[in-house]
């Protein structure tokens, strides 16, 4: 079977489950990296003597290095293939990890996360590829569906590892061995994985200028960049949150937090018979103005209210993400649909994992994490209302 066959004639979903496992542990590896300083950020402020804000930056910088290395992963992967841009996505995840292990100074630190970053948004794009290069095209939907549970895995095991391996290291030691975890995944995936050979293309003027005019593209990538802080960015500063303001200890808002992410799992489940239901638009704007006004309760509800909610929030913010893509490949002319995906995650990030989490930890220096969540709540629910003006086919 050559290459350009494969996209229609891979193989059945039964016989890629575990090509397909393995790449769901890269992914979980991938996004643990990310996600791991969320319930170690009060070890790092007390380790490097900072307060909530120059921690909580910590994020922009991931944000950054994930939305730079998105937007030119186009050209990694047309120099070194799918399979080995995934490959080079473990390696400069690792080095960062490692990195951010061994940081003597704040700065150095900062390169860290930078490098980690940079290493995981090499993988998005390529993963996708390899994925649709390797299954028959009538499975493509279940073996992408099963493969995006990977983040909601990722953000229920990063606190609980931490939980276990601050019994025997430090911070430190944790992120060291996630340094080794990640490069020994991507290492076998290399290995044992042989589709994804196919080079990458980097996205064109011709092909993103159609997206540029479309209104509904800047209304989508700006509900992105919502609903992942509403999932990612306020993941990062709930365990401090939950420490610092609401009297939990650390290895208790840790257990809470990684159990909570097992809803949205099965949210995912029931995503479909919600958008049959009530319609893509409204979906839209129900799921997006849900997710704001749990963040808002999360600002002055306490004791077993406020647990409720961390449960509840980001099981709502989850139902977007479906309705979210299913509109985002409705716009525009067939040939740009490849790449707004590619477009979108670079800015979504930087709004989502990078500006809300900073902001929120410069409320926790200047005012209370509470002042923030009742802000980016009342700002998310407002902004959510923006999905009257989109316009898009209900059916295809």
């Amino acid at each position: 079977m050559n290459e350009e066959d494969g996209h229609a004639k891979g193989v059945r979903l039964r016989a890629g489950i575990p090509a397909l496992a393995l790449m769901l542990t890269v992914f979980v590896s991938n996004m643990t990296s990310r996600s791991i300083l969320s319930p170690l950020l009060l070890r790092v402020e007390q380790d490097f003597s900072v307060s909530h804000g120059p921690a909580a930056q910590l994020f922009l910088f991931i944000s950054i290095g994930y939305s730079i290395s998105v937007l030119f992963s186009g050209f990694v992967s047309s120099k070194t293939t799918h399979r080995g841009a995934i490959l080079v996505c473990a390696l400069v995840m690792s080095a960062g990890l490692l990195l951010m292990s061994l940081a003597p100074t704040m700065n150095l630190m900062r390169a860290g996360v930078l490098l980690m970053g940079a290493g995981s948004g090499l993988y998005p794009p390529s993963s996708i590829a390899t994925i649709t290069n390797l299954f028959d095209r009538r499975d493509w939907q279940k073996a992408l569906s099963i493969h995006e549970i990977g983040p909601h895995i990722a953000m229920v095991l990063a606190p609980l590892y931490v939980n276990l391996m601050l019994n025997y290291t430090d911070w430190r030691g944790t992120i060291g061995l996630l340094a080794v975890i990640i490069l020994i995944s991507g290492s076998i995936f290399f290995i044992r994985i042989k589709a994804g050979t196919l080079k990458g293309e980097a996205p064109t003027f011709s092909n993103l200028l159609p997206l540029f005019r479309e209104p509904n593209f800047w209304i989508l990538m700006l509900f992105f960049g919502l609903a992942l802080g509403s999932i990612q960015g306020i993941y990062m500063l709930v365990p401090t949150f939950l420490v610092a303001e609401a009297g939990f200890t650390l290895e208790r808002a840790n257990s809470i937090f990684g159990i909570s992410r097992f809803l949205p799992i099965v949210a995912l489940l029931t995503a479909g018979l919600v958008m049959d239901r009530i319609g893509l638009r409204r979906t839209l704007m129900i799921t997006l103005a849900g997710a704001g006004l749990t963040i808002l309760l999360m600002g002055f509800l306490r004791g077993p209210l406020l647990v409720t909610v961390v449960f509840l929030q980001p099981t709502i913010g989850a139902l977007y993400f479906p309705a979210g893509l299913a509109a985002l490949a409705k716009i525009g002319p067939p040939q740009s649909r490849n790449v707004s995906v590619s477009m979108v995650l670079p800015v979504s990030a930087l709004i989502g994992t990078g500006i809300i989490p900073a902001f929120l930890g410069y409320m926790g220096d200047i005012l209370s994490f509470s002042t923030g969540f009742l802000i980016v709540g009342i700002t998310i629910t407002l902004l959510s209302m923006l999905a009257r003006f989109i316009s898009i086919a209900e059916t295809d």
